[in-house]
């Protein structure tokens, strides 16, 4: 069985962060998917 989690995004580690924490503990093998702000505004 393949399992991919999807976060919307991952910025700091608060609550939903922590619960994609103890996630990708119970399936260590999972890919995750989330989106990852680099660009700067002058980029946007």
């Amino acid at each position: 069985m393949r399992v991919a989690v999807v976060h919307e995004w991952l910025a700091s580690h608060a609550g939903s962060e922590k619960v994609v924490e103890q996630i990708l503990q119970l399936y260590p093998d999972a890919d995750l998917f989330s989106l990852v702000d680099f660009l700067s505004p002058e980029q946007r």
